[in-house]
């Protein structure tokens, strides 16, 4: 188990270089270490889990907006969501799920990931790149609105919870 731990490790830092840590809205970066495990582990497929004890890989992608702060953030989320926006972020989002089918993406739970669903939702194209997709999200905030579009749009999605 140790060894799968370590092999699981060594990928998720492998897949993510230039990724830098979600500390947005969790601090300690080993809670976040083990958010991700947990959320990849849910959205695994056991053929993944398998090829992962053998010492294959598994794609996880990270995804991180520029913060501007924790409430100008969320304000910014919410003005967003409610205008459907569409800024270069989710030109970028949209360009990385359709290049990386298969792969689960990581998210610090920024409004991103969540317009690009809703940019993507539009058209035929654009949904058939997003049903059967990944995500796994650090942070609960749009925990409810993801769960509509996962039923509206027929993805796999993980909110991660800490033990206590």
């Amino acid at each position: 188990m140790k060894k799968l731990f370590l092999i699981f490790l060594s990928l998720f830092c492998i897949s993510c270089t230039g990724l830098t840590a979600f500390t947005q809205h969790t601090a300690d970066p080993t809670e976040i270490k083990k958010l991700t495990e947990k959320g990849a582990m849910e959205l695994m497929t056991s053929q993944e889990i398998e090829d992962l004890k053998a010492g294959k890989t598994v794609t996880m992608i990270g995804f991180r907006a520029n913060s501007r702060g924790v409430v100008l953030d969320k304000l910014t989320s919410m003005v967003n969501l409610s205008n459907n926006d569409v800024d270069k972020d989710v030109i970028a989002a949209a360009k990385l799920i359709q290049n990386n089918p298969g792969a689960i993406f990581i998210s610090d739970n920024s409004d991103i990931f969540i317009r690009t669903i809703k940019f993507l939702g539009q058209n035929e194209d654009g949904r058939s790149i997003i049903n059967g997709a990944r995500f796994l999200f650090i942070n609960n905030f749009n925990e409810n609105r993801v769960k509509e579009l996962a039923q509206k749009y027929n993805f796999k999605y993980s909110f991660p919870k800490l033990d206590n």
